[in-house]
């Protein structure tokens, strides 16, 4: 019977402590999660509707630069889109900018998301188009996406559906 009691040794409690503090902590991430998720997409969806209604016209367009040189080669391709429609952000300024503010928001929620965060630059420039009871369009014209002529002609053909209305 001795043989077998030392043969099960129990772990000192020192080392199961960090162990179970990591299960407790991982199950409760994802319920955090699971219960976060419906209002994370409530928010975007609110968002969606405020921008609506704060649209003067059916779209609203809000672009999204920094001062890099392929960015200004994009930006003078996607300028002939309507100003009075058109809100600028310039991601060299995105330390200054009032978190509250609608275009910022919107920003946030439905403009491109890289990962590591420090690639943003070469996402941009971003455009995205709000329509009235549409999901927002991205367009991303950086050093990282793909067939960007072929996402140029679409905005400029979204944005032009809407003049010849």
């Amino acid at each position: 019977m001795a043989v077998m009691q030392a043969g099960r040794r129990i772990p000192p409690f020192r080392l199961v402590v960090p162990f179970a503090f990591a299960g407790v902590l991982f199950y409760a991430s994802i319920l955090l999660y699971l219960l976060l998720y419906p209002l994370i997409y409530f928010y975007s969806r609110l968002l969606c509707v405020v921008s609506w209604y704060s649209l003067p016209t059916d779209k609203g367009i809000l672009v999204v630069h920094d001062n890099s040189e392929h960015s200004s080669e994009w930006i003078l391709k996607i300028l002939p889109l309507p100003t009075e429609r058109s809100r600028y952000l310039n991601w060299e300024d995105h330390k200054n900018w009032n978190r509250w503010s609608l275009p910022v928001q919107l920003f946030h929620q439905f403009g491109p998301h890289p990962i590591p965060q420090f690639f943003m630059p070469h996402s941009l420039p971003a455009v995205l188009v709000f329509r009235k009871f549409h999901a927002p369009k991205l367009f991303t014209f950086g050093d990282l996406s793909r067939e960007a002529e072929r996402k140029l002609e679409e905005l400029h053909s979204l944005i032009a559906t809407d003049i010849s209305k």
